[in-house]
């Protein structure tokens, strides 16, 4: 079976390198959730992965030289500068859509795609793509947990036997139904000529066989049916003989005592109760009633006389009044300003608006924290809660990333 090789560079210089001020990135978490659906699919021994840390720009020419790669893959920061990469110093890099194009035109000979996982990607990704044929880039910021989801699904497709056109779908699929905001941020550029949907890197799937059937039970043979039948008659009657006997001694068939006579307390016995010794069962003695001919007198239960029950109403007796419960869910009306401080967050978030977004989804969290006190058990309430406050984490942490990438970008000019 064909193998084929994934060269990963994973570079994080805007946190790591000294007075770093951007988050951490998940790399570690991105390389093993790529590493684990993978584990899960069909072709799993035909992926291989070279993972390069802390990637230099001369740890890009190193890795391309050792090993020759079907697929590269950048983790990392990116912005309107480039890929960020660590320099020689220790600090962040930016390498521009030129540089790549250009090093992807020396090595790129056998690389059938290239991923950009960072933000901003995208302009890399179309001079990338004008020479290898086929790259995926980012058209904004993304952020760090839709990054390990995307590429986790995206190499799941792949190893499952998918075209690149279809473990791009999937991926995004994916990004839809854990962070829905960044769904539409991943891209894939082809150059002239090149379809995705036909570009497999492996074989296709495997048609999946119906399970066996499991084997029909065969009826036992008949000399064995026989032979059971006469075995179980043969217990039968050695049971009823050995009870016999067993019975027959208890009822004073022992066999003699050491002077050859019966023993006295057995003999004495069968004398006396001639019945008992010969196993005879006695008459069932009448109940005393039917030795007088009378009937047992059943005298009623007296109840003492007392209050009438209180469990349930009596005649002329009101019942009590119940207080009335109050309401478990707000109505329709309070809580639609959720529903449209949601959607209004989603349209300022997709043209790059963090700040006013975030601004809107913490008032509405505070309105919703307010009714949730006064009916703590709504569901609806919890439901759309627990949705703002999701989608409040994710745009704060865009905004975070998006300040770092601009705090690199000034330092870099």
């Amino acid at each position: 079976m064909r193998k084929i090789t994934v060269q990963v560079f994973a570079a994080d210089p805007l946190s790591s390198a000294a007075g770093g001020s951007a988050p951490r990135l998940m790399l570690d978490e991105e390389v093993r959730r790529m590493r684990e659906t993978v584990r899960a699919a069909d072709y799993r021994d035909a992926v291989e992965f070279d993972v390069r840390w802390a990637a230099r720009s001369d740890d890009l020419l190193q890795a391309m030289n050792e090993v020759t790669a079907d697929v590269v893959h950048f983790s990392g920061h990116g912005g309107s500068h480039g890929l960020v990469l660590v320099g020689d110093d220790g600090r962040s890099h930016a390498v521009g859509a030129e540089g790549l194009a250009r090093l992807f035109s020396v090595f790129g000979a056998e690389t059938r795609i290239v991923v950009l996982n960072a933000c901003l990607s995208l302009p890399q990704a179309e001079a990338i793509a004008e020479v290898v044929g086929c790259a995926i880039g980012t058209r904004s910021t993304i952020s760090d947990a839709a990054a390990v989801t995307f590429a986790g699904s995206f190499y799941r497709a792949i190893a499952f036997g998918h075209s690149v056109g279809r473990a791009f779908e999937q991926a995004c699929a994916a990004l839809a139904l854990k962070h829905p905001l960044e769904c539409e941020c991943p891209q894939l550029v082809a150059r002239s000529g090149v379809d995705p949907a036909t570009l497999v890197l492996l074989p296709p799937p495997v048609a999946r066989r119906p399970a066996a059937a499991s084997p029909v039970a065969l009826p036992p043979p008949r000399w064995w049916r026989l032979s059971r039948t006469a075995l179980a008659g043969g217990a039968g009657a050695l049971t009823l003989g050995v009870s016999t006997w067993v019975y027959g001694w208890n009822a004073g068939q022992a066999p003699p005592s050491r002077d050859g006579q019966a023993r006295p307390a057995v003999a004495a016995a069968a004398q006396q109760e001639p019945r008992r010794v010969t196993g005879a069962a006695d008459p069932p003695h009448p109940p005393p009633s039917s030795r007088t001919g009378e009937q047992p007198r059943v005298e009623p239960v007296r109840r003492p006389a007392g209050p009438p029950s209180s469990s349930r109403p009596q005649r002329g007796v009101p019942e009590v009044s119940r207080r009335p419960r109050p309401p478990r869910d707000p109505d329709a009306g309070t809580l639609a300003f959720a529903p449209q401080a949601l959607a209004e967050a989603r349209a300022e978030f997709a043209r790059g608006e963090y700040q006013p977004a975030l601004r809107r989804l913490d008032a509405a969290l505070q309105r919703l924290e307010v009714l949730d006190r006064q009916f703590p058990n709504s569901q609806p309430v919890r439901s759309m809660l627990k949705q703002i406050a999701a989608q409040a984490s994710e745009v704060r942490t865009a905004c975070e990333t998006d300040a770092a990438v601009q705090k690199a970008e000034a330092k870099c000019t």
